[in-house]
């Protein structure tokens, strides 16, 4: 049925799944988002967003969430708010002041209550490629199975749009940013050199050697606790995620 493949692409990439909200189903497809009614599969709209691509999610953040209203959408720099009725951009966040708009884009992005969560990546770190054999990422070494490593994290109030916080202190594993029910939980490198250097798809042995557990209050910042941890080498992918008790981190 539609969408079908004229809009989507092969699972290979490892694109961003599917949204659902509010009897609405999202997806993203070549460079293409599609708005559809969850009952009857119906396409209300769709846009045509060629900067939206991303692809290799096990080993990076994902690049929108939904609430009952609105979509928010990582397009390069910034972050697109979307209306749910008629696909409407309602309004676009910038990245917070201190970091290039030619130099960084927006990584992961989160809608927690009243707050807007994202992450500041450099230009250029996330994958868009999708074409041939070496685009499949389902190598467990080398070349595609880089962590994306993002340089801050920081948070919006979405009524205002006013700046509430931003964190930067180490490299922050995509893969590992978690909202909890008051807080946000993340695994990052503090190792001096990698900091220091300009890639941030990493998978160098120093990423593994100084790594900290943080727990941050979602609406101030404010470090809540931090902790040394030392996860076995996360060469295929390193993951977390979190319950209202607990915190589960996944190495391989």
């Amino acid at each position: 049925g539609r969408p079908g493949a004229d809009s989507g692409m092969d699972r290979n990439p490892r694109m961003p799944a599917p949204l659902a909200a509010n009897g609405r189903l999202f997806h993203q497809g070549m460079n293409r988002l599609v708005a559809l009614d969850a009952y009857n599969g119906a396409i209300l709209w769709s846009l045509e967003i060629p900067a939206m691509q991303r692809v290799n999610l096990p080993r990076d953040a994902g690049n929108w969430c939904a609430d009952d209203t609105s979509l928010y959408v990582a397009i390069r720099e910034r972050c697109w708010m979307i209306g749910h009725s008629d696909g409407g951009l309602q309004r676009v966040f910038d990245l917070p002041e201190g970091f290039s708009r030619d130099m960084h884009d927006w990584g992961y992005v989160a809608r927690k209550d009243n707050t807007l969560l994202g992450s500041v990546v450099k230009r250029n770190t996330s994958y868009t490629d999708f074409w041939g054999d070496y685009a499949w990422y389902d190598k467990t070494s080398g070349a595609g199975t880089e962590k994306v490593c993002s340089d801050a994290l920081f948070a919006y109030d979405l009524p205002t749009g006013q700046l509430m916080w931003a964190w930067h202190n180490g490299l922050v594993i995509n893969t590992t940013i978690a909202v909890g029910r008051q807080s946000v939980f993340f695994v990052e490198s503090r190792n001096l050199s990698l900091k220091g250097a300009a890639a941030r798809r990493l998978n160098d042995p120093l990423l593994w050697s100084d790594q900290h557990l943080v727990c941050l209050n979602a609406q101030t910042g404010e470090p809540l606790w931090d902790t040394p941890i030392d996860t076995a080498d996360g060469i295929v992918v390193l993951y977390l995620a979190c319950t209202d008790n607990a915190i589960v981190i996944v190495s391989s």
